[in-house]
């Protein structure tokens, strides 16, 4: 066994690093993966160069590797030949290995599906279910042209949620740069003139001096609390499941960006249901891959617990329409697809229209943002101009 040193990108789309000793670096990868983490950049500890070439594959690397591995076998190409080819025609070192892998495993008798689980760094646990569908079924290549688009659409839907979060995060990081210069630069210019005035200085002028005292002597004490909260609160995300349900409740109750949230986790779940729907996968199996794919604990409850529902004879949504987790247009919508047989096609419609919503909702957060940028930024150097230079102006008469 060997030490691994890992960095991937977890649910909320922010980077982690640590170790772990494991036999190789495909067992490390599918225990991340089981954590929930994506986007692995791994390498053996010790082992001089290696850091050079570190193994990283996105999902973009998997939508395209889907769509030409489809491609391949719609033109009925065998396996063993596809793969040889997917491994000629790989620009990366590591996906012409792991074709080179899957190949010989499939020459060795073994199934598509699992010559793929032994691939944990390319193939996730809710393709492998729908590849293991597919083989039964006889559609492989339908089925990974749809999880390709699947995954393609996925992505770009991480990538809208992801900037609507980073405007947000990059103005207040702004701000704060702003608001130390002035506090550490610019206000003890005026402390050093005003020390010099046998006066009572105004309120808002001592206020602005306390807080430009408070930050050059306490900031690093802020930055530490705030860097231990945020690491706290994320070990307490990942290992208690309380925690989670109830900071994913809150956040999906959160103004404007708690809308995004919720319109993004229905989306994914509408469209990986929809996927697994047409490619043949009963649908109570549907219901805990399905549910693992929202990104939010409090969907992902009501998901799995329509599982009960069903096994009852009950019909999928009504559970759904006592707890108001989804919205009365998805539940009406899945209802008719439910009764009609349809239940993919509606699926696939609703997908279709909360990406436009998040789309808009994007949108409009970004046009939000601007006067709230220009009305934060005024306030706050506004009034550190008006607190600093308002001795002067009473000296010279201007203020009363």
């Amino acid at each position: 066994m060997a030490v691994f040193i890992w960095q991937a990108t977890d649910r909320n789309g922010l980077s982690q690093k640590g170790e772990m000793l494991a036999d190789n670096q495909n067992v490390v990868i599918s225990k991340l993966r089981k954590q929930g983490y994506k986007e692995f950049v791994i390498r053996q500890k010790g082992r001089e160069g290696f850091s050079l070439f570190p193994v990283r594959v996105t999902e973009q690397d998997v939508v395209i590797y889907l769509r030409q591995l489809s491609v391949l076998v719609g033109a009925g190409i065998p396996l063993m030949t596809c793969f040889t080819q997917m491994a000629k025609g790989s620009n990366k070192a590591i996906l012409a290995e792991m074709s080179l892998r899957i190949r010989d495993s499939i020459g060795l008798g073994v199934s598509l599906s699992h010559a793929m689980e032994k691939e944990p760094a390319l193939f996730d646990a809710f393709t492998i279910n729908l590849v293991r569908v597919a083989e039964k079924s006889g559609v492989l290549n339908v089925v990974l042209d749809r999880l390709a688009t699947y995954k393609e659409k996925s992505f770009n839907l991480r990538n809208k949620v992801r900037s609507a979060l980073t405007y947000p995060v990059v103005v207040l990081i702004i701000a704060l740069a702003i608001f130390y210069m002035l506090m550490v630069k610019v206000v003890p210019v005026f402390v050093d003139l005003y020390k010099s005035f046998d006066a009572e200085l105004p309120m808002a002028t001592q206020t602005v001096i306390s807080l430009s005292e408070f930050t050059q002597a306490w900031w690093w004490v802020v930055l530490a609390a705030v860097l231990v909260g945020v690491k706290a609160g994320s070990v307490a995300y990942k290992r208690s499941p309380k925690v989670r349900y109830d900071l994913d409740d809150a956040l999906l109750k959160f103004p404007v960006l708690g809308e995004i949230l919720k319109k993004a986790a229905i989306a994914r779940f509408a469209r990986s249901f929809s996927t697994m729907l047409a490619a043949g996968t009963p649908i109570l199996e549907c219901l805990e891959p399905v549910a693992r794919t929202a990104g939010n604990r409090v969907l992902e409850v009501a998901v799995e617990n329509a599982k009960s529902s069903i096994m009852e004879g009950r019909l999928l949504t009504e559970p759904w329409e006592e707890n108001q987790v989804f919205p009365p247009l998805v539940t009406q919508m899945i209802y008719v697809g439910e009764t009609t047989g349809n239940l993919d096609f509606m699926l696939n419609k609703v997908a279709d229209f909360y990406d436009q919503e998040v789309d808009r909702a994007v949108d409009n957060i970004k046009a939000l943002m601007e006067p709230f940028i220009m009305v934060l930024l005024g306030a706050m150097i506004g009034g550190i101009v008006v607190g600093m230079y308002l001795p002067l102006l009473k000296m010279g008469g201007f203020v009363g």
